[in-house]
């Protein structure tokens, strides 16, 4: 083999993955970790966008004299993806 390290590190995830190197992430739990580091980031985002849209309509009626118009004409294509989750199973507890 060309590359000694790549094999190194295989042989050792293998290792915790069979329960013989305890205190390491098994590759399940990796996957895992970094699924929800994706949705915690996800979500981080959603959460500014969120708090920045809060404070437009009320800028919006009082520079416009009551009226949204800062949402008017507004395609449905350039809203966030941030409307909550797309699938009832999407927010169903783990291992069910």
């Amino acid at each position: 083999m060309r590359h000694p390290e790549a094999l190194r590190k295989r042989v050792r995830q293998a290792e915790v993955d069979n329960g013989l190197r305890p205190g390491l992430p098994t590759t399940a739990e990796r996957e895992e970790i970094r699924k929800l580091r994706a949705e915690n980031f996800e979500l981080r985002r959603c959460n500014e966008i969120l708090k920045s849209a809060s404070v437009l309509p009320r800028r919006a009626v009082h520079s416009r004299g009551g009226r949204l118009s800062a949402f008017a004409g507004r395609s449905p294509s350039r809203r966030s993806s941030c409307g909550g989750p797309s699938s009832p199973s999407a927010i169903a507890p783990p291992g069910q």
